[in-house]
């Protein structure tokens, strides 16, 4: 396209639901340790690593659509804030919600109200 027209700027837009779809392809193609996931076959491996690839999927739009609906849109805050909203996902997702109170959007850490 800029070879017809110089001043047209192309830029990769890549909206929520391809975003999503690339990240559970991703995850659910991503290899991973024989112990990772429980199971006694391999069909039974690969279809906890598919419930997998689906829950974080779902988890990550949700952090996504929260951290922009908290700030408003606004980028430099989302990105100071996210590497300690990731780290308090991947402690709650090791049933860890010490740090989800402080830093976490989508579990708030108690008992009966976490992911």
């Amino acid at each position: 396209m800029q070879a017809l027209d110089p001043m047209w700027k192309v830029e990769r837009l890549a909206d929520p639901t391809h975003l999503g779809k690339a990240q559970f392809r991703k995850s659910n193609s991503a290899k991973f340790s024989e112990s990772m996931f429980p199971g006694r076959t391999r069909l039974m491996r690969a279809h906890s690593q598919k419930i997998f690839s689906q829950d974080l999927k779902a988890w990550s739009s949700l952090i996504s659509k929260d951290l922009m609906k908290l700030h408003n849109g606004n980028m430099d805050i989302i990105t100071k804030r996210l590497p300690a909203v990731l780290d308090a996902t991947v402690s709650c997702y090791s049933s860890d919600c010490s740090k989800c109170k402080q830093h976490s959007v989508v579990c708030s850490g108690g008992d009966s109200n976490n992911w």
